[in-house]
């Protein structure tokens, strides 16, 4: 779907709503746009209000039923299928990991915090709905979509021990975008490589099957190998 007419849609439907200036296209949509792709399926919103996801999805069944949706109270999230797009929806929010889970605790946040929550800093743009207002909260996204550099927004080994799947995001970003990785989260992502080696196969699908499906799939394969993920190889 084209994004003026995604834009223009969603605008009509959350006109003179409380969602209506509060929320954000986030990820990839607003990265990708950077990068002059203008046609999308998947659009994640992140909504500037308490238990924004849940509140929207409710109003976009009423006002525009989806073929599917679908909420995850536990963190603030929601997801709607229709059928020439999908939303994913999620609070504005932080999040507080505990040790040994992969999964956190969140709560309600102000953009200039979300941010923080994200993997790189490439995927760290704020596109708003109705003023089309784009927000770079760390200062370095649009830098380094420019310079084509995979770096995390926090420190990386702090952000790869969060969550080792984002370990293999690096590298599917890498291969579908043709970015380099900075030096310091490649380090990282070597020296905890280790960790992606633990997760389910149901977790690793995706990302997998990204690389896989890509024309530049051999160097997703070589970066595989070079960060000691040889192993992973066996499920392309």
């Amino acid at each position: 779907m084209k994004i003026d007419d995604f834009i223009l849609q969603m605008q009509e439907l959350l006109k003179g709503s409380s969602f209506a200036k509060r929320t954000w296209i986030v990820g990839g949509v607003p990265r990708d746009l950077q990068l002059g792709k203008t046609d999308f399926r998947d659009f994640d919103l992140c909504i500037e209000q308490r238990y924004g996801a849940s509140k929207l999805a409710e109003y976009l069944n009423r006002k525009h039923p989806p073929l599917s949706y679908e909420i995850f109270p536990r963190f603030a999230t929601a997801k709607l299928v229709y059928e020439s797009f999908s939303l994913d929806l999620a609070q504005s929010r932080i999040e507080l990991y505990e040790s040994g889970r992969r999964y956190p605790k969140t709560r309600f946040a102000r953009v200039d915090k979300d941010y923080l929550r994200r993997d790189f800093t490439i995927n760290s743009l704020y596109l708003n709905l109705f003023t089309k207002e784009l927000k770079d909260p760390s200062g370095s996204a649009l830098k380094h979509i420019q310079e084509g550099k995979i770096q995390t927004i926090r420190a990386p080994e702090e952000v790869f021990l969060e969550d080792s799947l984002r370990i293999l995001r690096g590298i599917r970003f890498a291969t579908t975008l043709g970015f380099e990785i900075e030096e310091n989260t490649a380090e990282a992502m070597k020296k905890l490589s280790f960790t992606c080696l633990k997760l389910s196969s149901k977790n690793l699908k995706y990302e997998l099957e990204q690389i896989a499906n890509h024309p530049q799939k051999e160097r997703g394969k070589k970066l595989l190998s070079d960060f000691s993920l040889s192993e992973l190889l066996k499920f392309l």
